[in-house]
């Protein structure tokens, strides 16, 4: 009979646990990103919306949105810490006022390089002025984004510094309303950076590869753990 012994069998069930339950998170994620995947294909196929017709639709993530509107050029954010090719820089976000809403529309209009002396973007920033047709694809900011520290990282510094899009905390910042999601502007739209999107930093293989590593795992921890009662 295997010989049990309270603290190892704890801690051996605790760890068996954890690791179940993160291959499953995994697995998750797998799913969530295959979902995602499908979803822009879909969207990438479709009729460009106005944001009234967008408002009607039931999922908005992808959809090709054609506005006109005017950028509010003193409230442009620099979204810091965003590596390309890697070489450190910033996302450029500026609200975009449209016509006939109370709302303001955060266009993501691309990557810029940060000086290498100050590791600061650089500041030949462009103010568009007048009415703009605007045009790109609504993505949802994302939740899981882990960061150290406040979401405004300076915020009496313009233009507006931030490690991550979060809309409530931008609105309280500001003092702004915006539509909870933003518009990356496509490529071929003036007064724009560079824009080589990516749809997700982690592919849905890796997710699942990672989901396969934690269960191996938890059936090692297992096996060593019965076999050291059993040696006892």
């Amino acid at each position: 009979m295997p010989n049990l012994r309270f603290w190892p069998t704890l801690l051996a069930i605790t760890f068996i646990a954890i690791f179940i339950n993160l291959g499953f998170w995994q697995l998750r994620r797998y799913d969530y990103k295959i979902d995602l995947i499908q979803q822009y294909t879909q969207a990438a196929h479709a009729a460009p919306m106005s944001l009234s017709q967008l408002q009607k639709e039931h999922d908005k993530r992808f959809q090709h949105v054609t506005e006109q509107g005017h950028y509010i050029n003193q409230y442009t954010m620099l979204l810091v810490n965003r590596i390309q090719d890697s070489d450190p820089g910033a996302e450029v976000i500026t609200p975009v006022q449209i016509d006939g809403s109370k709302k303001l529309l955060l266009v993501n209009r691309g990557w810029v390089p940060a000086d290498a002396r100050t590791q600061h973007p650089v500041d030949a920033i462009t103010a568009p002025v007048g009415l703009q047709t605007i045009a790109g694809y609504i993505k949802y900011p994302d939740a899981h984004n882990f960061i150290l520290g406040g979401v405004v990282l300076k915020s009496k510094k313009k233009p507006l510094q931030i490690q991550k899009i979060d809309i409530r905390a931008l609105e309280k910042e500001t003092h702004l309303q915006f539509y909870p999601y933003v518009l990356r502007l496509d490529k071929q739209q003036a007064h724009g950076y560079q824009r080589n999107w990516q749809l997700m930093t982690m592919k849905p293989a890796k997710h699942f590869g990672y989901a396969i590593q934690w269960f191996l795992m938890a059936f090692v921890l297992m096996i060593a753990y019965l076999i050291f009662c059993y040696r006892r």
